[in-house]
């Protein structure tokens, strides 16, 4: 990749990631660099930052109603709403890289438009420290987990305290991406997969949407991981006793449990601290890659499981 176009994750060898500033300025260069993306500002924070959003179409489609008519499934991609599980952010600006610059991936776009924003918890991102997560194998220094106001975003979909959140569900519920993916790592627990996922399958999502996820997306999207030799599995808890694993249930106040009441694919990722920054990057970037592959693919069975579920 052009030197220009590098993620400080690269540059330092996957030691360190950047500040909420030089990921801005990676996403304005991409804007500037390619007519197919364009930044867009969601709102801002309590301290007075810009949360910002970029859009990719191949079609130039940058706005909910353009992007509707081209018919292709609309994928969000968020990075940073617990700051200090960070390897997402750099993972996406290395994938829009490869889609917008390099042009690796370029036919990612042929078949959805990509919606990616870069640091959603941008105050909780700027409050860096070596010991925000010391049981996380890297990066050298990274953001907080809750916002300045001291609250998580990632329950908040549904009381909307803070002003990030409410930014974000205007913006959502505009565009009513047909496929969230949220990028976080694991608190702590040790166990040898490199990348988990939870995604509502079940009762707490409209039928036919949890049917494209169980049988179209997840069987080939996992399919795909594994033949890139990463260790999957679904997301869970030990048991209290540790003698097994359990799933959990996605309510409403978490990302993937709110796209699921509004009759859509949700994905949770959470990649495992314990492994390295590197491994973590590739293990995002891998996954976003098949899953926005499959989406594309399978765009239009997700467009009608989804229009199934809100009629």
């Amino acid at each position: 990749a052009p030197k220009d176009f590098l993620t400080v994750a690269e540059s330092s060898g996957f030691k360190k990631t950047g500040r909420y500033t030089e990921s801005l300025a990676l996403y304005i260069k991409f804007a500037i660099a390619s007519p197919l993306a364009k930044l867009v500002t969601l709102g801002s924070t309590p301290e007075g930052r810009e949360i910002v959003m970029l859009v990719l179409s191949k079609d130039k489609a940058f706005t909910p109603e353009a992007a509707a008519k081209t018919g292709k499934p609309i994928v969000l991609i968020q990075n940073g709403i617990h700051a200090g599980e960070i390897a997402g952010k750099d993972a996406t600006a290395m994938l829009l890289r490869d889609v917008l610059i390099t042009k690796r991936l370029a036919s990612l776009l042929d078949h959805a438009i990509v919606l990616a924003i870069p640091v959603f918890n941008v105050d909780g991102h700027e409050r860096f420290s070596a010991y925000n997560r010391i049981n996380q194998n890297g990066p050298e220094e990274m953001g907080w987990r809750a916002t300045s106001q001291r609250l998580n975003l990632n329950r908040d979909y549904l009381k909307a305290d803070t002003p990030e959140m409410r930014a974000w569900l205007a913006m959502y519920t505009k565009w009513l991406p047909d496929l969230l993916i949220d990028n976080h790592v694991t608190d702590g627990e040790d166990h040898q997969y490199d990348v988990t996922y939870g995604m509502a399958t079940g009762p707490e999502v409209a039928p036919s949407v949890a049917a494209w996820s169980r049988e179209k997306f997840l069987p080939k999207l996992l399919e795909k991981m594994e033949a890139d030799g990463h260790v999957v599995a679904p997301y869970g808890d030990f048991e209290g006793d540790r003698t097994g694993y359990r799933g959990t249930p996605f309510p409403p106040r978490f990302s993937n449990g709110y796209a699921a009441i509004q009759n859509r694919a949700g994905l949770l990722v959470e990649t495992h601290s314990l492994k390295s920054f590197r491994t973590r990057i590739w293990a995002h970037y891998d996954l976003m890659q098949h899953a926005i592959e499959r989406a594309g693919s399978q765009g239009r069975a997700l467009h009608n499981a989804v229009m199934q579920a809100d009629r």
